[in-house]
């Protein structure tokens, strides 16, 4: 007769809740860094969206002497906030998909921004425009980027509820912070 031993296959209580801990610990310190490695590509990204469209709409400006305008927007008006119409608007002048009739502002058909889809949280360009349309050109927290133009072409944009401006245009977003003094956003071009 053969005796029988016990051999334990599985782990026991203690070591279970010794990898249990280590696996809170090290979660506890990836969770922050990871947290804020995402916050920064977040700025990152809002900045790089800024330049690019503070860049469009000046190339815009070096080629036709004026800036893109939203309809019913005359040169000589008043310097402008755009409201997210208008910002949809101009989207489209830099974009060359401004069809309005008779009165394409874009008439050299050039595109000065190039916007991918992924940007909208969409898939195709048709996606993209109507997201544009409905809601203006979101950046990474989801709102609106801002867009201030010298409407009267004295190099200056005053009037909109910022500090006054020296230059053509000014674009910004709030960023993440809804508590941010209208006056000074943190990621602006001006």
């Amino acid at each position: 007769m053969k005796a029988k031993s016990r051999i334990s296959s599985g782990f026991t209580l203690i070591e279970l809740l010794v990898v249990i801990v280590v696996i809170g610990l090290l979660a506890a310190i990836i969770i922050p860094s990871l947290t804020a490695s995402l916050r920064a590509a977040k700025r990152a990204r809002a900045l790089s969206q800024i330049q690019d469209l503070d860049g469009a709409i000046k190339r815009f400006i070096a080629e036709y002497g004026i800036p893109p305008r939203p309809k019913g927007v005359a040169i000589g008006d008043a310097d402008m906030s755009l409201t997210v119409d208008q910002q949809a608007q101009v989207i489209q002048i830099l974009m060359n998909l401004d069809d309005w009739p008779g009165e394409k502002r874009n008439t050299k058909q050039m595109v000065f921004l190039a916007l991918d889809p992924a940007s909208f949280d969409v898939n195709t360009a048709v996606e993209m425009q109507a997201a544009l349309l409905s809601g203006g050109y979101p950046d990474p927290w989801g709102t609106p980027y801002g867009i201030l133009l010298d409407m009267n072409m004295d190099d200056r944009i005053v009037g909109t509820g910022f500090p006054d401006i020296r230059g053509k245009v000014g674009v910004f977003s709030y960023g993440e912070d809804e508590d941010v003094p209208v006056d000074d956003p943190p990621y602006k071009t001006w």
